[in-house]
């Protein structure tokens, strides 16, 4: 068996090139972890669905066909030839033969016209979509209230490192939870049930489950990748994103999905690299979002990240601690008509939603109200007692932002995050800003429309669950964060592990 708990996509891609692996044979190692920890062993839950072995085999020996054809194995297609992809159930996927449900009963058994065009690409690439991945129901999108990860369709994902599963009374980015929409493909990397995933993220869904993770995730800036044919959560914020064991297999996967030729290079140095790092307790997510935490958990991310910053300095990095970005509170206040960043992304939630519904011929329901009516007739599985709230689906529907306020703060409010990270950035000579992974710096991104990662920093004596850092760059820095993402990696090696779910 192959080591599937710590093999990237770039080391595959290599053994599929020296050695006499094939494809085929990958999938069915990681088609068979997923039998033995989905549903059965560890009780995942990450995995929502997955096509026939029939048809994953033949995709497999197709693109092995391809590969025999050269005399080198190397062929055209490029490093996700042959590589097996997992991706949130939110992207069209007709032609793989498996619903898009989103995480609801209402899409169950429903057939969309065609691929997400991002689907189209990885195929073209010659990535395997492997299987669909488990999320937070429609996005988080549904109700304020529910544990990340849960959805009707997939029930409850768990973390593959928190002891104990998630807690009945978790919050729903709680500690003990996977944290985040996307958390069903943060896990399927972790348990190694595929090298790498695809995620949806407005402002949060990606980077918070990839440091609950342990694993590296990416979301480039705004408009840098196609989301035709994708379940939108908050149009123009949404964005396609990718979360891997390392930095290398973001660069294959983004440039994939980017068009754009984003260069990550082994052996580079700190030496002249200039961080700003957050005052970390001011920029701790709140209550309702996280439940307070045992005193010594917070201490010891804190002394976890002085300890990774002195690390760097000693390398040759200047930090400048304390650096006064603008916070979320700040950048929000005093906008006519508005109470904040997620009021303003409602908005454009209803017209998009139905757009995407109207994908899907024979869905039951056309309008928003329609949704919310096949919940509440079908309560039973879309409201049980554990996840009984619709809540931002009724605020949706009876959201009454004109698209003129809408337009007015979403300016506002990307005005002033834009200004004041480039006045730190300008006024320090920074290269990049980072912040605790369990911090406020992914909607502050979503509201700059800039690009942010997600990087491993440790596990949690009280739980087990993993934290790290999220690190923010200006606009069309794509390259810069990676390389520093990098830097990072190398530096520090031992700031992952696998799960115990072998």
């Amino acid at each position: 068996m192959l080591p599937l708990l710590r093999l990237t996509a770039s080391e595959l891609q290599h053994l599929l090139t020296t050695t006499s692996l094939t494809s085929q044979d990958i999938t069915l190692q990681y088609l068979s972890q997923i039998a033995a920890h989905n549903h059965a062993g560890a009780c995942l839950n990450a995995i929502i669905s997955v096509p026939s072995q029939t048809q994953l085999l033949a995709r497999a020996k197709l693109l092995d066909d391809e590969r025999s054809r050269s005399a080198s194995r190397r062929v055209g297609r490029g490093p996700l030839h042959g590589i097996p992809v997992v991706v949130k159930d939110q992207f069209c996927t007709p032609s793989l033969g498996m619903d898009t449900t989103c995480g609801s009963f209402l899409l169950k058994g429903q057939t969309a016209i065609e691929d997400a065009v991002a689907i189209q690409k990885l195929q073209d690439a010659g990535a395997i979509i492997l299987a669909k991945a488990n999320l937070t129901e429609l996005g988080h999108k549904k109700g304020i209230k529910l544990t990340s990860g849960w959805s009707a369709v997939g029930g409850q994902t768990q973390s593959p490192y928190v002891r104990g599963g998630v807690r009945s009374d978790a919050m729903p980015l709680g500690h003990s939870t996977p944290a985040g929409s996307s958390s069903g493909s943060a896990v399927a990397v972790a348990a190694g049930f595929c090298p790498v995933a695809i995620g949806t993220e407005s402002d949060g869904s990606v980077m918070f489950p990839c440091t609950r993770a342990g694993l590296y995730g990416f979301k480039p800036g705004r408009g840098k990748t196609d989301y035709t044919g994708v379940q939108p959560g908050g149009k123009p914020y949404d964005t396609i994103e990718v979360m891997a064991k390392g930095c290398e297999d973001i660069a294959s996967v983004m440039n994939v999905l980017m068009n754009e030729q984003l260069q990550v290079r082994s052996g580079d140095s700190w030496e002249g690299v200039k961080v700003g790092l957050v005052d970390l307790r001011q920029w701790w997510l709140p209550e309702p979002y996280l439940e307070s935490e045992p005193k010594s958990y917070q201490e010891q991310v804190l002394t976890a990240v002085e300890e990774a910053i002195r690390t760097i300095e000693e390398k040759g990095a200047r930090v400048i601690r304390s650096t006064p970005l603008i916070t979320m509170p700040e950048f929000e206040k005093d906008i006519p008509g508005t109470q904040g960043l997620h009021d303003v992304m409602t908005h454009p939630f209803q017209k998009a939603f139905e757009e995407f519904l109207a994908l899907f011929p024979d869905c039951p329901a056309k309008t928003l109200r329609e949704v919310i009516e096949f919940n509440n007739e079908h309560a039973y599985v879309e409201l049980p007692k554990e996840s009984p709230d619709q809540d931002l689906l009724v605020m949706a529907e009876e959201h009454a932002m004109t698209p003129e306020v809408f337009e007015r703060a979403e300016g506002i409010m990307r005005t002033r995050t834009k200004t004041s990270l480039h006045d730190c950035m300008e006024a320090k000579g920074l290269d990049v800003i980072m912040a605790c992974g369990d911090g406020l710096l992914p909607p502050f991104s979503a509201a700059a429309g800039y690009p942010i990662g997600a990087v491993p920093l440790g596990f949690a004596d009280f739980n087990g669950r993993a934290f790290g850092m999220h690190l923010v760059v200006e606009a069309e820095q794509e390259e810069r964060l990676l390389s520093i993402m990098k830097l990072w990696e190398e530096t520090f090696p031992d700031t992952r592990k696998p799960p115990d779910v072998c």
